[in-house]
């Protein structure tokens, strides 16, 4: 997916500032994130996502460090390629809080300079 299709700016997670995904089902899963915006994620396609396909709904749980979690619904946009294997995952409808939080992540990570 090229950058002009993108609505929101993503950044990409530091060892400073963690976050965990977590996807939902029988059991929790750990999936790596490879980048966050305020409209969603980009994880790494391994393990339980290697078999994404879109259209897809998936529940995730999100961890920010020393935040509660908070429990979303994505929908799978693309599965990547075999040279950018990034699953992209948008959120369905978030609470007000938990927008604010995935805000105020993202937020911090560009005055940071990741990007």
């Amino acid at each position: 997916m090229s950058n002009e299709r993108r609505s929101h700016v993503r950044v990409r997670p530091v060892p400073e500032t963690p976050i965990k995904v977590e996807l939902l089902g029988d059991i929790r899963i750990s999936v790596e994130v490879f980048d966050v915006s305020v409209g969603g994620l980009g994880l790494l396609r391994e393990g339980p996502l290697a078999d994404a396909k879109i259209g897809s709904d998936l529940g995730f749980r999100v961890t920010v460090e020393g935040q509660e979690a908070i429990d979303v619904s994505c929908n799978v946009r693309h599965t990547g390629s075999a040279r950018h294997p990034v699953v992209g995952v948008a959120f369905g409808q978030l609470e007000d809080d938990a927008a604010k939080r995935i805000r105020a992540y993202v937020s911090d990570l560009l005055e940071r300079g990741a990007g």
